[in-house]
């Protein structure tokens, strides 16, 4: 039973990923940033919260700068 109450776990984790990366990642910046904070997360078993706290940063750094100059 634990198995497949994993499986629909995993099942939904991957729709949530797919519906996030359809709405969100519409720039090659936003699909490097999601790369990279993937494979530190995977490779080198960083802080998940860490991670996020740290790609918010980057996001206001690489984004913010195109607002702020009228780069869309």
């Amino acid at each position: 039973m634990l198995k497949g109450i994993g499986a629909a776990v995993v099942g939904l984790i991957v729709s949530v990923v797919y519906g996030m990366s359809r709405k969100f990642l519409k720039e090659h910046k936003g699909i490097l940033i999601s790369i990279a904070a993937f494979l530190c997360l995977a490779v080198f078993k960083l802080n998940p919260i860490g991670l996020i706290i740290a790609a918010g940063i980057v996001g206001l750094l690489v984004f913010g700068e195109e607002q702020r100059h009228g780069i869309t």
